[in-house]
């Protein structure tokens, strides 16, 4: 059967993706809740059964529906998109939509236990999983476990005789491993390691650090996630080849993304943001933090700088440490750290419009020089695209 998708116009693709994306929710929904209801066959009470039910149901709801921008989901369905023979059955395309849920719930699964272990109070606009009254903190931490629970049995009820089976589960049982391994870098990624890290001659800069938990906490599941299972979903045999090539766009422009959020959380407001940005007061080895910490320490022992500059930077480097330590931080500590940021001679607005740039320009090298497959260009630029100058 012809599956003329009509995604012709740059302007409304995003748009129409997200759409279908959405309207599949109810199906994958259904599928899930399906698996639980097979767990269910033990119990002899219906009633007990319609409360599970009915719990994981708000739960994927709340959690994973409600107010998210889809990007890693709409990313899978544009690679299949992209890639796909267009006289390919539709069923694979449905196939393709669940799938694209799964990372959604994959990133949910984060999210939920993520959103417990930084005390956070808002997520996506509205309160926490863990804050509802009808939830706490003990049923958000098995609730996120849940979460995670549903990826693999719907994976095998959607595709048990596809060939890429094996391959997307792997791919998502070792991204789920280094996500988890980027949490426990970022929990004890804390400013008292950084300064006990800083007191070892010849250590490595603070932005490295960044780098290396940007890269296992957000990269790998935002970015390389969805673009190589819509790749294996596609069938696209060649474009399976480049795989390595499309990991390593990946994970620079999920590096960029991390050091975009990590902006935002200081810079957006709620409203815009979604949440609350607590970066700062959770004392986060953020891309702001490590970036001055790094120029500040450049300039400090700068010899060809004056007297007075040295100076200057010793002093606002010493007020950053000892304010971005402080384990219970005013507002006005935390407005103190913004003016910071935001005065000389650090001015971390303009240096992250000088880091967007370069990133913007060396991932479009590598897509242009290493890719030659057409429609994986079109793919990673379409990612790219979507990543530059966002603003939530």
């Amino acid at each position: 059967m012809s599956t003329t998708r009509g995604y012709h116009s740059p302007e409304l693709y995003p748009a129409k993706l997200r759409e279908d994306v959405i309207n599949a929710f109810p199906s994958f929904k259904d599928d899930v809740l399906a698996d639980v209801n097979d767990r269910l066959t033990v119990s002899s009470s219906d009633t007990l059964k319609r409360s599970i039910i009915n719990y994981f149901n708000t739960c994927m709801d709340y959690t994973t529906k409600d107010g998210g921008k889809l990007n890693r989901g709409t990313s899978l369905v544009a690679a299949f998109d992209i890639l796909h023979d267009n006289n390919d059955d539709g069923d694979d395309r449905d196939i393709a939509l669940k799938l694209a849920w799964c990372v959604e719930i994959l990133q949910s699964h984060f999210l939920t236990l993520d959103d417990v272990m930084d005390s956070s109070t808002t997520r996506r606009g509205k309160p926490c999983w863990y804050r509802r009254s009808d939830v706490g903190v003990s049923n958000a931490i098995n609730d996120g476990v849940f979460l995670y629970s549903t990826i693999f049995p719907l994976i095998r009820r959607i595709a048990s005789k596809k060939e890429w089976l094996m391959d997307v589960m792997e791919v998502f049982a070792n991204i789920e491993q280094c996500t988890l391994i980027g949490q426990h870098l970022d929990v004890n990624g804390s400013v008292a390691a950084l300064q006990e890290k800083k007191n070892n001659k010849g250590e490595e800069k603070e932005i490295e650090r960044f780098n290396t938990i940007a890269l296992y906490k957000t990269a790998f599941y935002t970015y390389y996630l969805p673009a190589a299972v819509g790749v294996l979903v596609s069938g696209d045999k060649e474009a399976k080849q480049y795989l390595p090539v499309i990991k390593e766009v990946c994970l620079k422009l999920g590096v960029y993304f991390q050091a975009q959020d990590d902006f935002l959380d200081c810079y957006a407001s709620p409203e815009v943001l979604g949440k609350v940005g607590t970066d700062i007061e959770e004392c986060k080895a953020s891309w702001l933090y490590c970036t001055a910490i790094d120029v500040l320490t450049e300039a400090e022992a700068d010899a060809s700088g004056t007297e007075d500059d040295i100076e200057a930077s010793h002093r606002i480097l010493v007020e950053l440490y000892t304010l971005y330590n402080k384990k219970d931080k005013t507002p006005d500590d935390v407005n103190r750290v913004k003016a910071i940021y935001r005065n000389a001679p650090l001015d971390m607005a303009t240096r992250f419009a000088t880091y967007e740039e370069n990133s913007k320009k060396e991932l479009d090298a590598i897509i242009a020089n290493k890719i030659p497959h057409n429609g994986l260009r079109t793919l990673l630029t379409y990612m790219l695209d979507r990543t530059y100058k966002r603003s939530m």
